[in-house]
Order: C-alpha cells, then sequence, then structure tokens
C-alpha cells in the first residue's frame, strides 16, 4: 500500500511513498501597516516613511496597534583618565553604547523614550531604554595606570597599563540582543587601547602606538546610510589615532553626541539615540 500523500509516510513494500508538507502557523493581529497620528520626537517624511528621533527623553504615542522599526543605542563609555603631568600615558578608548535594531508590532498608547547620556571621562555610559528594549550603556576606557580595569558595557573599553599588558572590557549585552564588541588590549605604557564598537573590536596598541576605536553600526532607518556606535581611540599626547566610524572619539576628542560613540582616551561618550520609522503609504493593495 503507497504511503499518505501529505503526510511524508513511508510505502509498504513494492508501493510508493506519500509526497511530503509544509505548514505555517502564524499568530494573526489586527494591526495597521501605514500609521498616520503618531507623535513624540522630531518628525522627518522620506519615501513615504515617517521617522521619529529621540536625542532627549521625550513620549512616543502611537493610536492604535501598527508595525514599526526602531533603533536603540546606548550612551558611548567615557575614555580613561590620562596621567595629569605625563600625557604621553594616556587612557583607554571608551566602548560604543549597545545598539538594538528591531521590527515589531507596537500595541497602542504611550511610551517613554530614555535616552542613555554618554559617561564622563573614567564612567560608563548609560543605558537607553524604550518599547520595553534596552541598548547598554559603553564601557568606560581603562585608567593611565591600569589601576582601574577598562569597563564592560554595550561595548567594551580600552585598557591601559602601568607595565605589562591588560585586556580590554567585554561587550555584554548579548542576553539584551545588543550588537557590541570587545576593546582592545594595550601592551604598552604609552599605548593605550581601542574602544570597541557596534560593527567591531577595539584595536589592541602597536607598540607605544594607541589603538583605533572599533567601527560602528550601519542603518537606513533615518533615510540615509549612517554609522552608529563606534568606539573611541586610546590618547597618546602628539600621536593622532582615530574613533571608530559611528561617532567614536579620536584620542583626547569626546564621542559624538546622539551616536552613541565613545570617548577618545581622556574624554567624555556621546549620548545615545532613538529612532522609529514606519510607513505612511498603504502598501497592502
Amino acid at each position: 500500500v503507497a504511503g499518505l500523500d501529505g503526510t511524508g509516510g513511508g510505502g509498504g513494500g513494492c508501493a510508493v511513498g506519500g509526497s511530503g508538507i509544509l505548514i505555517l502557523r502564524y499568530h494573526r493581529q489586527n494591526y495597521r501597516a501605514n500609521i498616520e497620528g503618531a507623535a513624540g520626537g522630531e518628525v522627518v517624511e522620506m519615501n513615504g516613511f515617517r521617522m521619529h528621533t529621540f536625542a532627549k527623553d521625550e513620549q512616543f504615542s502611537i493610536p492604535y496597534d501598527g508595525a514599526i522599526e526602531v533603533l536603540l543605542v546606548g550612551g558611548g563609555g567615557g575614555g580613561g583618565v590620562s596621567h595629569p603631568e605625563d600625557a604621553n600615558r594616556g587612557g583607554g578608548g571608551g566602548g560604543a553604547g549597545g545598539v538594538v535594531h528591531r521590527h515589531m508590532i507596537l500595541q497602542k498608547g504611550k511610551y517613554d523614550v530614555q535616552i542613555g547620556a554618554g559617561g564622563a571621562i573614567g564612567t560608563n555610559g548609560q543605558d537607553t531604554i524604550a518599547f520595553g528594549l534596552v541598548a547598554l550603556g559603553g564601557g568606560h576606557g581603562g585608567w593611565y595606570d591600569g589601576v582601574k580595569p577598562p569597563g564592560d558595557g554595550g561595548s567594551g573599553g580600552g585598557a591601559a597599563v602601568f607595565s605589562g599588558m591588560a585586556s580590554g572590557g567585554l561587550a555584554i549585552g548579548a542576553v539584551k540582543n545588543n550588537l557590541g564588541n570587545e576593546g582592545g588590549g594595550s601592551i604598552h605604557i604609552y599605548g593605550a587601547g581601542g574602544g570597541g564598537g557596534a560593527g567591531s573590536g577595539g584595536k589592541t596598541s602597536t607598540g607605544s602606538q594607541p589603538g583605533e576605536g572599533g567601527i560602528g553600526y550601519q542603518c537606513e532607518i533615518s533615510g540615509t546610510s549612517v554609522y552608529y556606535a563606534g568606539g573611541g581611540a586610546g590618547f597618546r599626547q602628539g600621536v593622532v589615532t582615530s574613533g571608530g566610524l559611528g561617532g567614536g572619539g579620536a584620542g583626547g576628542s569626546a564621542g559624538e553626541p546622539g551616536t552613541g560613540g565613545g570617548g577618545g582616551g581622556g574624554a567624555s561618550g556621546g549620548n545615545g539615540i532613538v529612532i522609529v520609522r514606519y510607513r505612511v503609504v498603504d502598501i497592502s493593495g
């Protein structure tokens, strides 16, 4: 006897097998693919989409359940403290804030949007929180004397040492679906490591040459291609070391506000950001 079609059942002796099957199951929700009447943040419309950008604590409201795309970036970590007298002994670069990029169905209502501040010199950045999601603040860079090691965060801070070698801070946001990477290590008293970015890890110092910050995360949610969450560079006086693409500060320079970029060694991190995007043109037909 032949196997039953649609079950994948095997045929009996001298008979053919049954055909296979594919079943898809999903939860049907009553939501809108195109949205009108939402409010909050700075609003821009482009190519059939509307974007709400939040650079400070505010509230987002939506009048009915709708499909949205959302980007959260935590505050960048501050670069490590540099030596107060010997400018060659710089702090490690700050790690970038964590990145969360999601498509989701948002239920009607009002939602608080909390933007993570960039970390001051030697301190971690703060978390960005919205819609039940958390983008962690970046880890701070290691202090020049190695006594305060680099911080863990959305991305880890770069290391600095008094002697020997040290590893960079860790990216600890995986359980919260954060994008982030480890900070770079340090192998020389004058060579602090770069902070990690959302797209790559911070660079370990090359001898007495400080490490560069890790590259950030490229995203088009704003309507144009932009990098966010670049790591800060390690600092040494008179040596130009680049921060990571995405707002990471060069050695001695602050992370760019609104990117979650880590601060370069001896400088503060950049504030985080939230961007909400949704369709305003009905494409169902």
